[in-house]
């Protein structure tokens, strides 16, 4: 798109009230479909008109996430995978400047995704960042290639969240007692998802070094 249309967007009374509309609880999931939209159509940018207006209210909803107390209690799935899209899209979107050295929220974004990873009551929801994740691992990877563009410095900080996140696939690899116990169409589906993870742990290793075969 023509760098004339973002700005033509951006400046737009029903764009920035649409933005808005994320913190409105009767309009959070219309909101959350507005901006999905337009990080697909404008995932393209010449500069940071639109990622300066979108990032800093993405990242406000953070706020939203922690206010769930998921790890104790199953509250509204659909708010946690409103969440988890808006924050994966946004990222998949803007992967460049993430990984560049422009301060974006890049630290507050990463722990986000990894937190919707974390995500213990259906993993549905968990792995909606895992495509993001492996985008990243893909560039990642190739810190040997010369046309590698990633620094060290930063190269060693996203190894970091690598890390924790291979942490987290570890953990949710491991069968709750109630798995175990699990009809055979229930070990079907976390068959599935063992398999999606293993997928995971693979792009980690592609980062961090070494095998995945002990975890097959």
């Amino acid at each position: 798109f023509p760098s004339h249309d973002i700005v033509f967007l951006a400046n737009q009374a029903i764009f920035i009230a649409a933005l808005n509309s994320l913190q409105n609880s009767d309009l959070f999931e219309c909101a959350v479909d507005v901006v999905v939209l337009t990080l697909r159509k404008f995932s393209t940018y010449q500069d940071l008109t639109l990622p300066n207006l979108i990032l800093p209210r993405v990242d406000a909803m953070r706020a939203l996430w922690l206010a769930q107390d998921i790890t104790n209690n199953r509250q509204d799935e659909d708010i946690c995978r409103n969440l988890c899209r808006l924050f994966a899209e946004t990222a998949e979107s803007y992967l460049s400047l993430l990984l560049s050295d422009a301060h974006v929220f890049q630290e507050e974004i990463f722990s986000q995704l990894l937190s919707c990873v974390e995500y213990p009551w259906d993993f549905d929801i968990a792995r909606i960042p895992l495509n993001f994740f492996y985008h990243v691992s893909v560039i990642l990877s190739q810190r040997d290639n010369p046309s590698h563009q990633i620094n060290s410095q930063s190269q060693k900080k996203f190894e970091l969240i690598f890390q924790k996140f291979l942490n987290i696939l570890i953990v949710k690899l491991v069968p709750s007692a109630q798995q175990l116990s699990s009809t055979s169409t229930v070990d079907e589906d976390r068959e599935r998802d063992r398999l999606e993870m293993l997928d995971s742990v693979l792009d980690c290793c592609g980062v961090l070094g070494g095998s995945y075969r002990d975890w097959e």
